[in-house]
């Protein structure tokens, strides 16, 4: 039986977080390289102010690891 999906709540938001921890990155940072969006917008997430949108969180919830070394930022998504 298929799984069945996910909107995006505010329990979203421990897990962006824990990206955002783990990768090293500002909110800024993960903001601008890691989702293309802006830093405000991010925050509004993170704060529940507004939802995340599905597409988002569907790629957010891909995410294994976010590597920010050697000027460098590598995500690794599971298939």
């Amino acid at each position: 039986m298929p799984e069945p999906t996910r909107s995006p709540q505010r329990g979203d938001i421990a897990p962006l977080s824990a990206i955002i921890a783990e990768s090293g990155l500002s909110i800024a940072e993960f903001a601008r390289v890691v989702v293309g969006r802006d830093e405000r917008t991010v925050r509004r997430w993170l704060s529940g102010e507004i939802t995340i949108p599905e597409s988002a969180s569907a790629w957010l919830a891909r995410v294994v690891r976010v590597d920010a070394t050697s000027g460098r930022v590598t995500v690794v998504l599971d298939r």
